[in-house]
């Protein structure tokens, strides 16, 4: 039998390499909303390499997925979040942006990770989830799972389609993370 995944969403992760003691510091010293977040305007000087290296890879997953190579993908719109392990935010989306890109320069052992959920919201009816006494699931994959955990680490790059729903969730440790995060938009060459 030939099993493949149908109407897959894809998931793409990196290290970037960039100087994140650096943006860490930086995002120390600005002055957040009362939400927590610093909004960006992509002129800051010391997030340029940074942003340089977010188009770079979420133009290789553009081309990756099969999107036209007469399109690229430009930075939307971003902001910065300096949050402990307390603070949680509930699973939202953003689309007005074709991709999601989130960017840690700094995470703590046992940081509260990136939840991203399953765009096919009947799944999680139809394969129990583990609280449930009749949870079906004996291996938790790509086909079975209605929630995926990414595990921040400091200079880790995440990029997700717009339409998936992400949140964080709170932990009790108590340990601080830094999370940038961008949407692009899709442009015509």
């Amino acid at each position: 039998m030939n099993v493949i995944p149908s109407f897959a969403s894809p998931l793409a992760t990196t290290k970037l390499d960039c100087n994140h003691e650096k943006i860490s510091d930086w995002c120390d010293d600005q002055i957040s909303d009362n939400t927590g977040k610093i909004l960006l305007n992509f002129e800051e000087t010391i997030l340029q390499n940074l942003y340089h290296k977010i188009k770079e890879n979420v133009n290789i997953l553009h081309e990756y997925i099969g999107l036209k190579k007469t399109f690229k993908q430009t930075l939307y719109n971003g902001w910065v979040n300096c949050y402990d392990n307390i603070r949680n935010q509930s699973a939202h989306c953003h689309p007005e942006a074709t991709f999601v890109c989130v960017y840690y320069p700094l995470a703590e052992n046992n940081s509260s990770p990136l939840v991203l959920t399953n765009p096919n919201n009947a799944q999680q009816y139809v394969f129990q989830s583990a609280s449930n006494d009749h949870n079906c699931v004996e291996d938790y994959n790509i086909f079975t799972s209605n929630k995926w955990a990414i595990k921040p680490e400091t200079d880790l790059l995440v990029i997700f389609p717009s339409w998936i729903q992400h949140g964080v969730e709170s932990f009790t440790s108590n340990t601080k993370r830094i999370s940038i995060a961008i949407n692009t938009k899709m442009v015509k060459l």
